[in-house]
């Protein structure tokens, strides 16, 4: 009686998983075998994170304005944290413009920043160059982590994210868009002999191990040839990250480091961003270029998600003026 139990018990489990194997091959089959984004859930921003940073990228002083896209829902019965901070930040003074679709572009006429904080799929394609010009200043803060930054990018609008992406890092879009950058300058024909190196364009504002996107780009561009100071602290497990990301802030480093705006930059139009990592190198960075026989550097400013405002790849003999020129 008991084995026949057990049987019963068994073929119950057996039957489940095939169910639910027959489930997921029909979810893949849909999608064309393709993962897709919309499947990840990005975390919601905190609402005191929230009300920081957008009181950062407000005018100090004066008319602050906000146009705000879309509504939050409660969550667990709680009033979402960025509905939250909005309401803060107005009880201190700054004007929030609640908007839909239909009314956008009024509610954005010089507003200081748009916040998208509702996810629909009419709101990922935004007429972006019209919002460039009704923007006083061209930032959007997108609480949903689906906005294409591409798109925006391009259209010289700045995107915050403020929910940590979920999804692969490999199914980041603008990830996508850079490596295929990367194989048209540097062909499939040349990549055995190609060596980059690795430069942070700023101290590094995270340790978050998302953000070590030289990883991804050494495997998916491979065999171009990624060279990195300390890789093996820089790869290792995540204590051995935090403390590499601390030697690298050490302001010793950063001695002799030459910031400019750089208005040729090869993807991104976002020239004079804070982000962008567009810099000459150090004496100590050339003499380590020139050590590994690099012809290409590639300048990064880490963050959780990737933004090609964030990234340029440039020959070092461009770099070498910059950091060789005089002040």
């Amino acid at each position: 009686m008991a084995l026949a139990w057990l049987a019963r018990i068994q073929l119950l489990c057996a039957v489940g998983v095939l169910l639910w194997l027959a489930a997921a091959l029909g979810f893949a089959a849909r999608d064309g075998f393709v993962p897709a984004r919309e499947r990840y859930v990005p975390q919601p921003a905190s609402g005191a994170g929230a009300v920081q940073i957008l009181r950062q990228a407000l005018p100090p002083r004066g008319r602050r304005v906000i146009a705000a896209l879309g509504r939050a829902a409660d969550v667990n019965g709680e009033t979402a944290p960025v509905e939250k901070a909005l309401a803060r930040l107005a009880e201190q003074g700054v004007e929030v413009r609640r908007c839909e679709l239909e009314t956008l572009y009024t509610a954005a006429d010089q507003a200081h920043i748009l916040c998208v904080i509702e996810d629909r799929p009419e709101f990922r394609g935004l007429d972006w160059t019209r919002l460039a010009e009704v923007l006083a200043q061209p930032v959007v803060a997108d609480f949903t982590s689906m906005l294409p930054g591409d798109a925006s990018d391009a259209a010289g609008i700045e995107i915050l994210n403020f929910g940590r992406p979920m999804w692969p890092a490999w199914l980041d879009p603008e990830y996508q868009q850079f490596a295929a950058y990367v194989r048209s300058v540097i062909p499939d024909d040349a990549a055995a002999d190609a060596r980059i190196m690795l430069v942070a364009g700023q101290p590094y504002r995270t340790a978050a191990t998302r953000s070590r996107w030289f990883l991804m780009l050494n495997y998916e561009l491979a065999p171009r040839r990624f060279y990195l100071w300390n890789p093996v602290e820089a790869s290792g497990y995540v204590m051995q990250y935090f403390a590499w990301v601390d030697q690298m802030n050490q302001p010793e480093r950063w001695e002799g480091a030459r910031y400019l705006h750089m208005s040729d930059r090869a993807l991104s139009k976002l020239s004079r961003s804070t982000s962008a990592p567009t810099r000459g190198l150090t004496p100590d960075e050339l003499a380590a270029a020139e050590a590994i026989g690099a012809e290409w550097i590639l300048l990064q400013t880490p963050n959780v998600d990737f933004r090609l405002v964030d990234w340029e790849l440039l020959p070092l003999e461009r770099v070498r003026g910059w950091s060789e020129a005089p002040r």
